[in-house]
């Protein structure tokens, strides 16, 4: 029986890639993550004028608007939560800021402070939702709302 050590450097895998470097045939690959970036932007923007749009049909076609016997929606949960999600933007920036200066410490703090925020957010929601008096199929309102 031969006992023959195989060498790993002299497999066929690895000495393909060692000619593809010493000859520098390695391809460079276009970055297409700014197109990604910019086709989901196009793509939010065209859901949320789709939005306003139906928006805006609803209320010039309808008599009333909104429909008879809808309650008075509260603005001011509605109005903490949107100035708790802006907010968090701003403490974002400040982690990646964090980040680039690499300080570890205050990036997990800036994070922490980012996730608590999200948190407070999504319990404000939840807590909306759950005490509205009207649900998702109520009236055409009510529909609208919830999307």
């Amino acid at each position: 029986m031969q006992s023959q050590i195989i060498d790993p450097a002299k497999t066929e895998l690895n000495h393909h890639h060692e000619a593809e470097a010493s000859v520098g045939h390695h391809e460079e690959h276009p970055d297409h993550r700014l197109f990604g970036l910019i086709v989901f932007l196009i793509a939010e923007g065209m859901i949320f004028m789709g939005l306003f749009g139906a928006y805006l049909a609803f209320r010039a076609t309808l008599p009333v608007w909104p429909p008879a016997g809808t309650p008075e929606l509260e603005l001011l949960l509605p109005g903490v939560n949107t100035i708790n999600l802006i907010s968090s933007s701003f403490v974002m920036h400040n982690a990646d800021t964090a980040i680039k200066k690499n300080d570890t410490r205050g990036a997990q703090i800036w994070l922490a402070i980012t996730a608590a925020m999200g948190a407070i957010f999504l319990v404000g929601q939840v807590y909306e939702y759950t005490h509205l008096e009207f649900g998702l199929t109520t009236n055409l309102f009510a529909s609208s709302f919830y999307v």
